[in-house]
C-alpha cells in the first residue's frame, strides 16, 4: 500500500503524509486537527497522489 504524498504550496516541501505535523484549531463547530508543513509551518498542504 502506497503512502499519500503531500506538498506545501508555500515552501514546496514534499513528503509522505506520516511526516506532516498536526495542529489543533478551534472552529465554529468545535475543535479540529489540521495538517501543517513540517518545514515551514504552513497549513497550505495538499495531496499530490
Amino acid at each position: 500500500m502506497e503512502s499519500t504524498i503531500l506538498k506545501c504550496k508555500k515552501c514546496n516541501w514534499q513528503g509522505p503524509a506520516e511526516e506532516v505535523d498536526w495542529e489543533d484549531v478551534d472552529t465554529c463547530s468545535g475543535s479540529d486537527k489540521v495538517e501543517v508543513c513540517p518545514s515551514c509551518g504552513s497549513m497550505e498542504v495538499y495531496p499530490v497522489r
